[in-house]
């Protein structure tokens, strides 16, 4: 459940530095969070992303797109951790979960950023609480999303404050 919770407050982290540099064509920097008609940042009758609610960012159309983009990847480690669940249900003894363990530490480790360096750990994650950490894992997609969205949007408002 903590997980859970540090995860859900990363997305709102996230969201939060999302504030945007508005620019007009001039290169000058704007006082409003607007951008002019040409640039691709926002549309019209759209919010810059600085300005949206979590609901309305989790419900855009940049979003949409930026969490089917990132879908391979989570759909590659919600494989892999089901399957490292089902491999360490079918350990019986604890020397074969300690096998287990030699041979899927560090990747796990690297993989999730989890750590499953004894068995009470390795059975907290694969047998207590795996659903919640695949929501986790859901979550940091979700932020990952986001970031990316925010560096696309830097990016764009620096490539136009200092366009020529």
């Amino acid at each position: 459940m903590q997980l859970k919770l540090i995860s859900i407050s990363i997305l709102v982290f996230a969201m939060g530095l999302i504030p945007l540099v508005a620019c007009t064509n001039s290169g000058s920097v704007s006082n409003k969070n607007t951008v002019s008609d040409s640039s691709e940042i926002i549309e019209e009758n759209d919010k810059p992303i600085s300005e949206m609610t979590e609901e309305e960012l989790l419900n855009s159309k940049e979003f949409k797109t930026k969490m089917r983009e990132l879908a391979p990847i989570y759909a590659k480690q919600k494989v892999q951790f089901k399957m490292l669940c089902s491999e360490w249900t079918a350990c019986k003894s604890n020397k074969e979960r300690r096998k287990f363990i030699a041979d899927h530490e560090y990747e796990v480790g690297l993989e999730f950023d989890v750590d499953i360096s004894t068995i009470s750990k390795a059975e907290n994650l694969f047998v207590t609480h795996p659903e919640e950490f695949m929501k986790a894992m859901e979550l940091k997609l979700k932020v990952r999303a986001a970031r990316e969205l925010a560096e696309e949007n830097y990016q764009k408002a620096y490539e136009l404050r200092y366009s020529e």
